[in-house]
Formats: structure tokens, C-alpha cells, sequence
């Protein structure tokens, strides 16, 4: 399903000063920034970054800028959100160094028996985006996969409701 922009960017600002105990406190405040683009919003960002810096007599420490995605369509998708492929990547480099990955209900052309399914044409695309050359996504700390069929292992796992597993 497609996702849709929604025309507003969020800034988190983190602001830092020293209190008349001399203690440094840092705190955090999020800005909704408008833009039709990233560039724009890039743009907004640095001009009331500027006025913000005038206006507060804290210490601005860092920033980030993010998209906000959503999908505007209605949920039809019937799947099972509480069952995960779970895959273990060999990492590339020269350390033999292994990895975990999960898909969030995974489509039925990626499940082979309790299995990934290596032999399709949508998890090698998939797979594809984590390769060490050419990989736009990487696994773990920065690091890629060697090629597409750089899997150790894979299962699937039932998970609880209100669980977090990444």
C-alpha cells in the first residue's frame, strides 16, 4: 500500500544550560516544521533555528529534522501482527559475525513451510536492500550482508500482545 506524505516535519531541538546550582540540565522540545519537501522544511528549519537561538537564552545542542509518513488509505489488510519472521544474518566483513532481523507479518510469499522462503523473487528484493554492495539498509551497527542467501537461520515466531521485539 502506498504512503502518503503528510505535509509536516518534526524538529526535536535539545537545549542545555547551567542553573544557578551549576548543574547542566538539558531538555528536549519538539516543533512541528511546514514544508512541501524535506528541502523546504530543511530550509524553515535553519531560519527558526536561527530565531530560536535568539529567543532562548539556553544552549541549543543538537537538532534533528524528521519525516513524518503515514498511509491515508483504510486498513484492509487482514494478517496476523503477532507473527514475525525471524532471520539471522551472516554479516559481511572478515569477523564471522551473525545477526538478528524480524519482518512484522510476513507476506505468505515469504514463508516457506516455518522457513524463509530464499527461492523468491520478493525476498531476494527484499534481502537485496541490506547487501553489503548496493545496500541502502543496514542490518545491525552500520553493518551489511554479504549476499542474499547470507542466512544462517529463519523461523517464524508467535508474539504477545503488547509485546516489543525488534
Amino acid at each position: 500500500m502506498p504512503l502518503a506524505l503528510i505535509p509536516a516535519y518534526e524538529l526535536q531541538v535539545q537545549f542545555a544550560a547551567i542553573d544557578e546550582e551549576g548543574v547542566i540540565i538539558r531538555r528536549n522540545k519538539i516543533y512541528e516544521v511546514v514544508g512541501a519537501d524535506f528541502a523546504t522544511a530543511s530550509a524553515n528549519r535553519d531560519l527558526f533555528l536561527a530565531d530560536l537561538a535568539l529567543a532562548s537564552g539556553s544552549q541549543i545542542m543538537g537538532h534533528r529534522l524528521t519525516e513524518r509518513f503515514g498511509n491515508d488509505d483504510a486498513v484492509v489488510s487482514v494478517f496476523n501482527m503477532y507473527r514475525e519472521m525471524v532471520i539471522t544474518f551472516e554479516l559481511a566483513g572478515g569477523v564471522p559475525k551473525k545477526a538478528p532481523h524480524s519482518i512484522v507479518a510476513p507476506s505468505l510469499n515469504f514463508v516457506a513451510g516455518q522457513s524463509l522462503n530464499l527461492g523468491h523473487a520478493d525476498v531476494t528484493a527484499y534481502l537485496n536492500n541490506f547487501l553489503e554492495t548496493g545496500g541502502i539498509v543496514t542490518v545491525s551497527d552500520g553493518e551489511f550482508i554479504k549476499d542474499a542467501n547470507n542466512v544462517a537461520a529463519s523461523r517464524i515466531r508467535q508474539v504477545r500482545s503488547g509485546a516489543s521485539y525488534t
